[in-house]
Formats: structure tokens, C-alpha cells, sequence
């Protein structure tokens, strides 16, 4: 959970922060670091979402919010994407 959480701190340090892409690259590694420890929780999903997101990648961010759904249709994070 830590990781998914950083990583969707960093995603929104990235959008306050001038769009630095190092605040993206970092969202990118803990998303990526929450799904390879547990690819069956939401908010994992939900911050890789958020990652594809920033990066412009509109339709993987919405199956990936939706996988987030799927696992737990309350989540904040997938709910806020």
C-alpha cells in the first residue's frame, strides 16, 4: 500500500511541481513496484492509472482504473481517476 500511495503523491507533486518529469519517473517506479507486489490490489491499479494518465496514455489509464474498480468498486483513488 505505501508504494501505491507514493507513487499517487508523486503523480500530484508532478502536477503542482511545474511538471517536472522526475516526480513522474518516481510515480511510475512505486506503481510499478505496488502492482509487482500485489497485482490484485485496487489501489495499485489506481496508481498505475494515474501514471498513464500524466503520461497521456488516456485509454491504458481507464482499463487500468477500471481493473481498479473491478477489485473494489469504493476505491477513492480509481474513483477520482
Amino acid at each position: 500500500p505505501v508504494a501505491a500511495l507514493l507513487a499517487i503523491a508523486y503523480c500530484l507533486r508532478f502536477a503542482n511541481d511545474e511538471r517536472d518529469p522526475l516526480w513522474l519517473q518516481r510515480a511510475e517506479s512505486a506503481a510499478t513496484l505496488a502492482l509487482q507486489a500485489d497485482d490484485q490490489f485496487a489501489l495499485a491499479h489506481a496508481a498505475h492509472a494515474w501514471v498513464l494518465e500524466y503520461h497521456g496514455e488516456q485509454e491504458a489509464a481507464e482499463q487500468a482504473y477500471l481493473r481498479a474498480l473491478a477489485l473494489d468498486p469504493g476505491d477513492f483513488h480509481a474513483l477520482a481517476g
